[in-house]
């Protein structure tokens, strides 16, 4: 029997990343843009609409690709910066 990993949510210090924007950052955060963890060469992706923005460890955009190519870890955050705790904090914003 094949067991699917369910997908969780991981936080890390958004200085992991210091060629990625703090303006994607925010957006990530306030669930805008989405970003994973992957397994492999790249160790993140960026998602916005149709693409993946894949990063290098120091958050620059080294390859985009479309979303549906990925094979995703876990969904990631910044522990240090602003984010709505719930679906209704996001609508009071």
């Amino acid at each position: 029997m094949v067991q699917e990993k369910k997908m969780g949510i991981k936080e890390i210090q958004s200085g992991l990343l210091p060629k990625l924007s703090k303006d994607v950052k925010n957006s990530i955060n306030s669930g805008s843009f989405y970003m994973y963890e992957l397994a492999g060469k790249y160790p993140y992706a960026v998602v916005i609409d149709q693409k993946a923005y894949l990063l290098d460890k120091k958050g620059r955009v080294a390859k985009i690709v479309q979303n549906e190519d990925l094979q995703t870890e876990d969904l990631v955050y910044f522990s240090d910066l602003p984010r709505p705790k719930s679906l209704f904090d996001l609508a009071v914003i």
